[in-house]
């Protein structure tokens, strides 16, 4: 057509390849995509003799950069509006990504955030004990469950985070995605449940049943 003749033009005129993208519908329904490179060609004189033109088919893996884009957009979706705090991990264990929720409950220090280890921020024993799950769920490549007791907006919280691993075109692990949920109110009841059943109400000693056993 008319866009491609004008297309060779400019690549002889600039002496620059250039590569194009052509899709349409076939007629079963399914985009077409065809990627075509110009690249000038010239003689032993330096002049420009004409114009080598390559095409490729490349609809398999423009539909399947389109699906990845979708699940992508559906995935951010979901993280953005979730009520769970969600982080992205690489193998330093460097924040690469952290939810809206995540940033609210450190007071919106994004900055913060990004790019730090959980010792770096917030720091402290817990967050240490959280960079080793996640250095383990690296080496392992499976899935792993953590509880993580912190404090934020001076509130003591208790937090179940599960860690995936996910993983690169060749099968390694290439980040680890988290998801904390906030179970505060379970462990509440948890200790309770506990302290009825080893400590003496009225003593606050151990159970005088379980040192019979």
């Amino acid at each position: 057509g008319g866009g491609f003749q004008a297309g060779l033009g400019q690549v002889r005129e600039s002496g620059e390849p250039d590569t194009s993208l052509r899709e349409w519908t076939g007629r079963d329904g399914h985009l077409i995509s065809h990627e075509r490179r110009a690249v000038p060609e010239y003689g032993a004189d330096g002049v420009g003799i004409g114009t080598l033109v390559i095409g490729h088919n490349i609809s398999e893996l423009r539909a399947a950069e389109l699906v990845l884009r979708r699940r992508e957009r559906e995935f951010r979706a979901l993280v953005e509006h979730s009520p769970d705090v969600i982080a992205r991990y690489d193998a330093d264990c460097r924040r690469v990504y952290a939810n809206p929720k995540l940033v609210e409950e450190y007071g919106g220090a994004l900055d913060q955030l990004l790019g730090q280890t959980p010792l770096e921020f917030p720091g402290g024993e817990e967050a240490l004990a959280y960079e080793h799950k996640i250095r383990q769920v690296f080496a392992s490549g499976e899935a792993a469950d953590f509880e993580l007791r912190c404090s934020t907006a001076g509130h003591e919280k208790c937090v179940h985070i599960r860690l995936t691993p996910e993983f690169d075109a060749d099968g390694r692990v290439a980040s680890v995605l988290t998801v904390g949920r906030d179970i505060t109110e379970i462990d509440v009841y948890r200790r309770q449940i506990h302290e009825l059943a080893f400590v003496d109400a009225l003593t606050q000693l151990p159970n005088r049943s379980l040192l019979q056993d």
